[in-house]
């Protein structure tokens, strides 16, 4: 038997989040009208400015967990479907899937935390 982890029990209201957080992010650093100092032309400067609000940072942090959790189970399911592996009944074993999800967490989060931690300016 197949054991279910966190990330394929809430594969589909996980995809739903993510695709408003992908909206959301357009919004904000791409069109600029959900920024409260958007420039087109300060690239650095719009993602310092957004990030040193502190909610804002922490809903990018709280994504791109939700982003870990949707890539590893994806990972895990689309090398799966294409038979490369065997079904196992641990989760610790897919460690393809748990390299790849933690190395865009940790990439993609570190921006926002280092924002608010001041070593981005």
């Amino acid at each position: 038997p197949q054991v279910s982890t966190l990330a394929a029990r809430t594969i589909r209201w996980g995809g739903v989040l993510l695709l408003v957080f992908v909206v959301l992010h357009l919004l904000h650093f791409t069109f600029g009208t959900l920024h409260p100092a958007f420039d087109h032309k300060e690239v650095y400067g719009n993602l310092v400015a957004g990030f040193q609000i502190w909610w804002v940072a922490l809903l990018y942090v709280a994504a791109m967990v939700g982003l870990g959790l949707h890539l590893y189970h994806g990972t895990w399911s689309s090398i799966r479907t294409l038979g490369l592996t065997r079904p196992s009944g641990d989760p610790l074993k897919r460690r393809v899937a748990a390299v790849l999800a933690w190395a865009l967490y940790l990439g993609f989060s570190i921006v926002p935390i280092a924002v608010l931690a001041g070593i981005v300016r």
